[in-house]
């Protein structure tokens, strides 16, 4: 297949998607929503395979979507790895308050297997060097793995990015870049996967509607990229004066947050509040599309249909937050 050929599949791809998308909206203004979806996930995509470079920092691929329901604290990046190579990764933290490193099977429709996880925190120093697939100590691989992601978790304004670097160990140099072909397919088949993985997602969260809970056995396996992380999940299903007012329990863990999402699971700006950034008056969470006038509002900026995902790390147990609906008065 030459490169106009493939071109043509990936639009074709595109088109199929969208339709999948439309089908799938609980609304036509969550329909309308899927189509700046689609083409935000459809430019990272591609830009990830015919342009890597472009957003790699230090052996570290920085994409530019926020999508799956990706924590706002979080820089994410991702490198291709060789089962076979040894690397190392090393840095230092700065302001972040952490850093996690996973080793990754892919699978079918975009799920991935852990397969070897380490965290570095502040109290571990402020410089850390982690090993992959260099015997004892090191984080060990398996004839699958080939992906690797970091989590940098930023809780301070304006804070120092942590400084990562991948470094591959065995003297092997890095492998040719595909051709524009070649790209294309694989971005086709990444698309058609990402869609088809995060509809599910959306349609098994949508069936607790405006409560959260334990996130459900069929995701958390999927889900679960953070070995450290515990998750509930939920749908807000709200009129214009309707609110969910959310009571989060106590906990030991050492980070936790909530966030609300649009259906597609793509962050709401500003809707978020993590341990650093709640009002210390309050534990009480607000969701809704009007000011509240009470602390802690998650704004889903007028979205009706929603999801919301909270995350504990390190926690010890995850207790269930009380959720009730509320009537916002004018």
């Amino acid at each position: 297949m030459n490169a106009e050929a493939a071109w043509a599949g990936f639009l074709d791809a595109a088109r199929i998607c969208a339709d999948r998308l439309n089908a799938a909206a609980p609304d036509s203004a969550t329909a309308e929503e899927a189509v700046g979806y689609l083409a935000r996930l459809s430019a990272s995509v591609l830009a990830q395979m015919l342009d890597p470079a472009d957003r790699t920092i230090d052996g570290i691929y920085y994409p530019a979507a926020r999508i799956g329901g990706q924590n706002p604290d979080y820089r994410m990046g991702s490198a291709q790895i060789n089962p076979k190579g040894r690397y190392r990764i090393s840095g230092r933290l700065n302001d972040a308050a952490r850093v996690a490193i996973g080793l990754y099977t892919p699978q079918p429709q975009a799920a991935l297997d852990m397969d070897a996880y380490r965290s570095v925190w502040p109290h571990d120093g402020d410089s850390f060097s982690v090993e992959i697939n260099c015997g004892e100590g090191s984080l060990a691989v398996r004839p699958t793995t080939t992906l690797l992601i970091i989590r940098e978790l930023q809780l301070k304004p304006g804070g120092r990015r942590a400084e990562i670097r991948l470094e591959r160990l065995d003297g092997a140099g890095d492998p040719p870049p595909l051709p524009p072909a070649a790209a294309l397919g694989f971005a086709t088949a990444t698309l058609d996967a990402l869609v088809s993985q995060f509809i599910r997602w959306s349609n098994v969260i949508a069936r607790t509607r405006n409560a959260l809970v334990r996130m459900p056995a069929e995701l958390d396996d999927v889900v679960r990229g953070d070995a450290e992380t515990r998750y509930l999940t939920g749908h807000f299903d709200l009129a214009p004066d309707e609110a969910l007012e959310i009571d989060m329990p106590e906990t030991d863990a050492g980070y936790w947050m909530i966030q609300a999402t649009n259906h597609w699971l793509e962050p709401i700006p500003g809707a978020s509040r993590n341990n650093v950034t709640i009002d210390p008056a309050s534990r009480t969470v607000i969701v809704s599309a009007r000011d509240p006038s009470r602390p802690n509002w998650l704004d889903t900026q007028g979205r009706r249909h929603g999801q919301m995902l909270a995350r504990l790390v390190g926690a010890s147990e995850l207790r269930v937050p009380a959720v009730r609906k509320l009537i916002i008065s004018a």
